[in-house]
């Protein structure tokens, strides 16, 4: 009863290791969380510019509604401030809209860049910004230490050189205990 509990035991831990290594299910599971905030943010600068452009439309409209009725009156020799103020109102009104869907714009697209900056790691020999897997640099080829290390060694059988999983205690291929 022991020997299947230790057998369970150890099936768990080396599933728990096979989760938790880098490259792993935990591993994808926080780079898909992190593509989707970034994929979130860009969603919101994409609305913050379609609204930006709506503004923007809607001011130029404004603004040459404004220049089409101060030119018919004008050509009538009507023209006075009582007329235009609900429109030069609007126009102002729209311009307040378009500063400030600037400036929440601007916010969004420097939060993104800051948050890329941040999550990007740099290689130390060169500085060219580091693949997510992978263990060594594109740019320059220097290994990254932190993956380096992190990989185990692999373990081949002593007798027979088959590869072993992590935490073998026997040799899938010819049967015989792992050694030490």
């Amino acid at each position: 009863m022991d020997d299947l509990l230790k057998a369970v035991t150890s099936r768990a831990e080396g599933m728990l290791r096979d989760l938790n290594r880098p490259g792993g299910l935990k591993a994808t599971i926080q780079s898909l969380r992190q593509k989707m905030a970034e994929a979130d943010q860009r969603r919101a600068i994409s609305r913050a510019r379609a609204e930006l452009k709506r503004l923007d439309q809607q001011l130029d409209e404004t603004i040459t509604a404004v220049g089409v009725q101060a030119v018919a009156l004008h050509e009538a020799g009507r023209l006075n401030s009582q007329e235009l103020t609900p429109l030069c109102q609007h126009v102002a009104d729209l311009k307040t809209a378009l500063a400030e869907q600037k400036e929440e714009l601007a916010a969004l697209e420097e939060m993104l860049a800051a948050r890329h900056e941040r999550e990007t790691e740099r290689c130390s020999s060169c500085g060219s910004p580091l693949p997510e897997e992978g263990t060594y640099c594109a740019h320059c080829g220097a290994p990254i230490p932190s993956r380096v290390a992190a990989e185990a060694p692999a373990q081949h059988c002593v007798h027979c050189g088959s590869p072993l999983r992590p935490g073998s205690r026997f040799c899938p291929k010819c049967g015989r205990p792992v050694a030490g």
